[in-house]
């Protein structure tokens, strides 16, 4: 493609353009456009001075669209050029009614006008015009929130179940303690009376009175331990049975929830 210019000699203007023929066809081709009423600034300097008064010039040549464009644009920038632009105006065609068609009319008019002198004439009643009514749009039932449904609410069930097996155990272990201690005391209070009771009791044996109390109060201690072994050994096996039982009862929770998501899974891949 060509990128031309084109000077108005008369009044200096210079316009620039590009086209794929040779500058002497795009020129006629310029000149039938102007003969057919192309409105532009460069389409009114060619009426204006006249086709002898411009000189045509090639400045480039490029077969790159992208580089044509950047020679139009150098142009325009090195010269002041401006774009030749190309607005076609067709005249509006009115088609002008004849005499005849004019009088008819105007006697159709006329008759209109005077129709109620007519004998044969009757006006026509205005039909009253029913308005089609709009159909009532029935809002759409919002979906409920998934959070209420059947799977949830057992959810939460089991939430609050944990909640309060955890509390229980807490509760247990503290009533645990306590009743751990409250045995203690009472098994020591126990061995201490039966060792009472039974140094009492005892047959007196013709001993020295040291030897004797050493040998009663080492008995009394030995029972003493012996209890608090038992209490002890008592208050783990209550322990371990209840962690046993809290942790079976935790399997089987775990196990629902694991059934009953698989089964919400299962559901919603069907769906």
């Amino acid at each position: 493609m060509i990128v031309f210019t084109a000077t108005d000699q008369v009044t200096g203007k210079v316009f620039a353009g590009s086209t794929r023929r040779s500058l002497e066809d795009h020129w006629g081709h310029l000149l039938v456009q102007e003969s057919e009423g192309a409105m532009g600034e460069f389409f009114e300097t060619l009426r204006s001075s006249g086709a002898d008064s411009f000189k045509m010039e090639e400045w480039g040549y490029s077969d790159n669209p992208k580089e044509l464009r950047e020679m139009l644009a150098e142009a325009m920038e090195a010269l002041g050029a401006r774009a030749i632009k190309v607005t076609l105006t067709r005249p509006e065609n009115k088609s002008k009614p004849s005499m005849d068609l004019m009088k008819e009319l105007e006697a159709l008019k006329q008759e209109m006008s005077d129709g109620s002198d007519d004998p044969d004439y009757t006006p026509k009643k205005k039909e009253a015009v029913v308005k089609p009514e709009a159909p009532k749009t029935v809002p759409k039932a919002e979906p409920k929130p998934l959070r209420h449904t059947a799977s949830t609410r057992e959810a939460e069930e089991m939430r609050a179940l944990i909640a309060g097996i955890e509390a229980r155990r807490r509760g247990g272990t503290k009533a645990g303690q306590k009743a751990a201690k409250k045995a203690g005391a009472a098994g020591l209070a126990k061995a201490a009376k039966s060792a009472s009771g039974a140094a009492e009791n005892a047959a007196p044996v013709s001993r020295p009175k040291l030897s004797e109390g050493r040998t009663g109060s080492a008995a009394k201690e030995k029972r003493i331990r012996e209890a608090i072994a038992a209490e002890k050994a008592e208050l783990e096996a209550q322990k371990r049975n209840q962690a046993s039982d809290e942790a079976k009862e935790m399997r089987e929770i775990m196990a629902r929830l694991d059934q009953r998501t698989k089964e919400t899974a299962r559901i919603h891949r069907r769906l």
